[in-house]
């Protein structure tokens, strides 16, 4: 286009018209939704505004009970084949319908199930390295049952994304359920077997991933206390059912769940 614009002008000035307005027809600008995650690397030395001192967020008090169905919370999930995965890390207080609505708004999806119509969304978003937000997660059982519920979140990428699996356990604490859950963060895809598997690499520091759940939740006020309880039988450093290597202080995470709101249509037919 360059060489039939220097040797004929007027074809030049068309080319040159259209370009400006394709460029003008473009939208330059990223939209990301609701709860996007965000890490800003300051490059040279600023002057940020300076901000009141915080106290940080709510500490969840820890009595004798708390501490017994957090230690006593199971904390390895395991393959369909029995093999050893990746360990527990959160446990939330609350009902099902906390659960779900705290997630929700935070901007996390329930993953898809696992199965044809998924696994075709997957290698489509691989292939076109899109994102996936409700894309499934491979299958992994905590005392020999699959979990729950499975949220996931991520932007436009099916590479990396955070997810948890949520099991309930059979007891109670102040006379609300508990849900256990382990959760990671995928940074990477990579291919097994002579590329005839696929899988997702974590990153091995799982406690990031513990806090930044617990952040996220307690951000936008759908987690409203918190505490990290020791596990002293917790192992410290293991590996995932796909070979990972995970890292951890073995704490796990206490997060007392948000009352849910109640549904616009309900208070209309309770005024009326």
């Amino acid at each position: 286009m360059a060489g039939l614009s220097a040797t004929n002008p007027f074809a030049g000035y068309a080319i040159k018209g259209v370009q400006t307005v394709y460029g003008l027809s473009l939208r330059r600008e990223i939209l990301f939704p609701s709860g996007t995650d965000i890490q800003i690397q300051v490059v040279r030395p600023s002057m940020l505004k300076q901000k009141g001192p915080w106290e940080g967020w709510k500490k969840l008090p820890v009595d004798a009970e708390l501490e017994k169905v957090a230690v006593s919370a199971p904390m390895r999930t395991a393959t369909p084949g029995n093999k050893p995965s990746d360990p527990t890390n959160l446990l939330f207080l609350g009902s099902q319908t906390q659960l779900v609505a705290a997630f929700s708004e935070a901007g996390w999806f329930q993953a898809d199930n696992v199965g044809v119509k998924s696994a075709l969304k997957v290698a489509q978003a691989t292939m076109r390295q899109s994102g996936y937000s409700s894309g499934p997660v491979s299958t992994l059982l905590l005392n020999g049952n699959p979990p729950d519920m499975v949220f996931q979140k991520s932007l436009n990428t099916f590479a990396k994304r955070h997810h948890i699996r949520v099991w309930k356990l059979p007891k109670q604490y102040n006379e609300e359920d508990v849900w256990v859950g382990a959760a990671t963060h995928d940074i990477a895809t990579e291919s097994k077997r002579a590329g005839s598997k696929w899988s997702h690499r974590i990153d091995p520091h799982i406690d990031r991933e513990r806090d930044w759940v617990e952040t996220d939740l307690l951000f936008v006020g759908t987690g409203i206390a918190y505490v990290h309880v020791d596990r002293p039988g917790a192992p410290k450093k293991i590996a995932n059912a796909t070979g990972d290597d995970i890292v951890t202080d073995g704490k796990i995470s206490v997060v007392q769940l948000a009352k849910a709101k109640e549904p616009k249509e309900e208070k209309a037919a309770a005024g009326r």
